[in-house]
């Protein structure tokens, strides 16, 4: 299914190192050990570097990459979700039905849709790193609703990674108890 918005390929695309910026090796190092825990929050105030070490690490590491940089259009559940879906599919292709769901008019984003994408998540064979730039942008409920859903699919070896200037909208605190952020 195509979407029924213009994908930014931008959006799709880790943001390039600028030349001169300042190796972040041992929070880079931090971050590429071996930890189990699927979940990892980046939270800094604007200007910190959060994109810049997240570029760095996907630079220096053997993992692939799923990269979206959020921005206010991504509140609509529709939209966030093609996203992250291209996102994933860039890195090994996912279910078909995915992107049928999406581009339905008449689907249901938590009844449809979010299961569909957590079961692609689920079942990638490729590990992958998600990366969610700017996610402080995010403020519409069924969109946080759908993040909360799918850090619950991330499979063994894979990390979902939000970066943004607060704490992401996830259950942080149940998380964090599971040790799972």
């Amino acid at each position: 299914g195509t979407p029924g918005f213009g994908l930014v390929a931008s959006k799709l695309r880790r943001p390039p190192i600028r030349s001169r910026t300042v190796p972040r090796s041992s929070l880079i190092e931090k971050l590429t050990r071996e930890d189990t825990r699927p979940i990892v929050s980046v939270v800094a105030p604007p200007g910190y570097g959060k994109t810049t070490l997240l570029s760095q690490w996907a630079e220096r590491y053997g993992q692939a990459f799923a990269w979206v940089s959020v921005d206010e259009r991504d509140n609509d559940p529709k939209v966030l979700l093609t996203y992250l879906a291209r996102a994933l599919d860039a890195v090994q292709p996912i279910d078909g039905r995915v992107f049928e769901a999406l581009a339905s008019p008449v689907s249901s984003v938590p009844g449809s849709v979010v299961p569909r994408l957590g079961a692609a998540l689920a079942s990638m064979t490729t590990p992958v790193v998600l990366v969610l730039d700017d996610v402080h942008l995010l403020h519409n409920r069924e969109c946080q609703s759908a993040l909360s859903v799918l850090s619950d699919h991330v499979p063994a070896g894979s990390r979902l990674v939000l970066a943004g200037r607060a704490e992401p909208p996830l259950r942080i605190a149940r998380l964090r108890a599971e040790g799972r952020v």
